[in-house]
């Protein structure tokens, strides 16, 4: 009996000293709010408490929040210190109008990355021209690294889909979100047949779902 038992819990070890970069767009649409609070304020959130998660489980991790260039960056490491440079880091940064250059910043960060990486972007795929960045960008990194897309889901968005229709303006308005909603959907579905995870959710669980993915991603050994 004791040597069956012995087979069947196969005990689960992470395997540690992995890479992740953790890139936060700070951009344009990072300004706008969800919940009454940024999408940026939601991102920084989420990251921070991957962060957490990651250096707990041995890994080394490095943030960069970008806009039309670098803001801020934190070569990955998992000193004991590293979780609160980060915080201070993420804290002190905020967002701006201009349109964020994606390629530009995954560029520069990389060029010092040539060991497998999880690449995690917090964007905002409603956005057309941010969703076509990480489809270009992080789905061309997956021949050698690991993406991970990380966005809100609109709940104004899922609101005006469900609004009821009286006036010619409803219409409007309904077939917009509509093909918003149609976009983002597709724009997921293109990532991931790049090999690229996603993590959609709202605004309350966003940090909790992405640290699930995190830690999914560990368990089945995909990165």
């Amino acid at each position: 009996g004791a040597h069956r038992g012995r087979l069947t819990v196969r005990e689960y070890r992470a395997e540690r000293n992995q890479r992740i970069l953790l890139l936060v767009d700070g951009g344009r649409m990072m300004t706008t709010r969800i919940n009454g609070r940024l999408r940026f304020d939601w991102a920084v959130q989420a990251a921070g408490r991957l962060a957490r998660s990651a250096i707990s489980m041995g890994d080394q991790v490095g943030v960069t929040v970008y806009s039309r260039s670098v803001k801020a960056t934190l070569p990955p490491a998992r000193t004991r210190g590293q979780l609160g440079r980060l915080s201070d880091m993420l804290c002190e940064v905020t967002p701006d109008l201009s349109e964020p250059d994606l390629g530009a910043a995954l560029g520069q960060v990389m060029k010092r990355n040539p060991r497998r990486t999880l690449v995690v972007l917090f964007t905002e795929l409603a956005d057309p021209r941010a969703a076509e960045n990480a489809v270009q960008y992080i789905g061309s990194l997956s021949r050698r690294h690991l993406g991970l897309v990380v966005t809100l889901t609109d709940t104004d968005l899922e609101r005006e889909r469900d609004r009821p229709v009286h006036e010619i303006d409803d219409v409007f308005r309904r077939v917009a979100a509509d093909e918003l909603w149609t976009e983002f959907r597709t724009t997921g579905r293109t990532l991931r047949s790049r090999g690229v995870h996603v993590v959609a959710a709202r605004a309350g669980a966003l940090a909790d779902e992405t640290v699930r993915q995190y830690l999914e991603i560990k368990q089945r050994g995909l990165l």
